[in-house]
């Protein structure tokens, strides 16, 4: 308990020493994504309540199968244009940046979505919409993929509705994947 109380105040004053409130929010939720899994919000209706693992024990059936599911499946957005006319398509901009790992081609998609096509606001089902597009394969941890892409600082992830793209997504995207133009 000595431990735990320690690491906690430890934990307390390094979040404290982070001026940037944004930053403070990227790093919680994070660590609620891979500690406690889900995102804080998702518990929000419940606070205080413990988030279950597992197969509930009140039911045989247990509708917790269809709740796992619900949380894998992603939209396609039907009206969403990857190929406009006057601007590059989703198919080009990939090519001249060629991403290579998944958090590249996560960011490289909400780049082209936010930056070159205007979506005001990118959502998991936009990204999944690109990923479908260009045929990539499907990581298993989708959301955590992207959320990983926040990680690295290229992301604001914290808003599955508005994934935005950070000055150092935009650094890489812009100055550090390859472009073939130049």
């Amino acid at each position: 308990m000595v431990d735990e109380l320690q690491t906690m105040s430890e934990i307390a004053k390094s979040m404290d020493s982070i001026e940037d409130k944004n930053v403070q929010k990227r790093i919680l939720t994070w660590a609620w994504a891979k500690y406690v899994g889900g995102s804080p919000e998702s518990t929000a209706e419940h606070p205080g309540q413990p988030k279950t693992r597992g197969r509930k024990k009140s039911s045989k059936k247990s509708g917790n199968k269809a709740s796992r599911s619900k949380k894998k499946s992603f939209s396609m957005v039907k009206d969403l244009n990857l190929k406009p006319n006057g601007k590059d398509s989703l198919n080009d901009f990939v090519a001249n940046k060629n991403p290579t790992t998944m958090t590249g081609r996560i960011t490289v998609a909400v780049y082209y979505l936010a930056q070159t096509i205007g979506v005001e606001q990118v959502s998991v089902d936009h990204i999944y919409t690109c990923f479908k597009w260009m045929g990539w394969k499907l990581p298993a941890q989708f959301v955590n993929m992207i959320h990983q892409a926040g990680a690295k600082g290229w992301l604001e992830t914290s808003d599955r509705e508005n994934i935005m793209l950070t000055t150092l997504g935009e650094n890489l995207v812009e100055h550090e994947l390859s472009d073939k133009k130049e």
